[in-house]
């Protein structure tokens, strides 16, 4: 069995788990949401939404409904994923203030750190609150600080472009460091370049290459080049070593193989793993930050390939 279907069974398996959890039929699940359960609503809400239920596009329409039985009784889960839907226009009319009003009620509870990153970045586009840095910066810390590798990697870039605060590419190095072996891919590929280019921290070739090599272990645009150019300056025993601290990254670590089974299923079909998530499992929390990033591709060629 290669990697990918092993992990397309793990995967399966764990979304099988978590829909199938209490109420333990469809049946249940039903009754229990239509007589005021907001756990069953989100969980119903879920698998309309991820098209487990009468398809995709009757789905989405009924998943809105569920989250916003849910979100009226003050469930986190269903005013975030409510937000979500009015942000993308899934199922309702393309909202930006209604998307912003729903992920703030979430953004208030205590550990519903994506939707205060989600949050975050909506102030710094300006989508459904007035555009505001300073906001979107401190909410990313407030995500940030608990481990949320994804905002760890936002504070990152706005302290490397100077973004309400004065540009530092020290905590820039800070805070990329504490997102890359988590598997964020965006932050791997900023801190190759910040080894490569000795900025904010000692120019080291070494280091470089081996967050070159994570991120083209992930696909991440550029990065295999990078990586490439560097292994050239560097010597059999330190590409043997990397190779040896890469391996035990993924052995771990095992993104990887979930990024590519992401790519494989609905886009959706995670949601119900990461309702699990907010209200249990940090662990989990933590893959689907992995699963679920969205990659920041580089808008020009690094300095390693000029």
């Amino acid at each position: 069995m290669t990697h990918r279907t092993l992990w397309l069974a793990l995967a399966a398996s764990m979304l099988t788990a978590c829909i199938s959890t209490a109420p333990s039929t469809r049946s249940e699940l039903y009754q229990a949401a239509t007589r005021g359960d907001a756990d069953a609503q989100v969980r119903l809400g879920i698998e309309y939404a991820s098209g487990i239920r009468d398809g995709e596009a009757k789905g989405n329409s009924q998943a809105v409904y569920w989250y916003q039985q849910a979100a009226k009784q003050g469930n986190a889960a269903a005013q975030l994923y409510l937000g979500e839907m009015y942000y993308e226009g899934r199922g309702v009319q393309q909202d930006d203030s209604q998307a912003a009003y729903w992920i703030q009620q979430a953004a208030k509870k205590e550990g519903f750190f994506n939707a205060q990153l989600t949050l975050g970045s909506m102030y710094l586009d300006g989508r459904g609150v007035p555009r505001d840095d300073c906001r979107a910066l401190h909410l990313y810390q407030q995500a940030a600080e608990p481990g949320l590798p994804k905002a760890q990697f936002n504070v990152g870039k706005m302290y490397e472009e100077g973004r309400c605060v004065p540009q530092d590419d020290h905590q820039a190095v800070h805070w990329y460091q504490q997102a890359a072996p988590q598997g964020n891919t965006n932050a791997q590929y900023r801190l190759g370049l910040m080894y490569y280019e000795g900025r904010g921290v000692q120019q080291d070739d070494n280091q470089a290459y081996f967050w070159f090599l994570l991120a083209a272990s992930y696909g991440y645009p550029h990065s295999a080049e990078c990586r490439d150019l560097i292994a050239k300056k560097l010597t059999p025993a330190a590409l043997e070593e990397n190779e040896k601290i890469a391996k035990r990254h993924f052995e771990e670590v095992p993104f990887a193989s979930l990024m590519a089974v992401s790519s494989c299923l609905h886009p959706r079909c995670f949601d119900s793993l990461e309702y699990v998530s907010d209200l249990n499992s940090p662990r989990f929390k933590t893959i689907l930050e992995a699963i679920r990033d969205e990659v920041s591709l580089p808008q020009t060629p690094p300095s390693c390939l000029n």
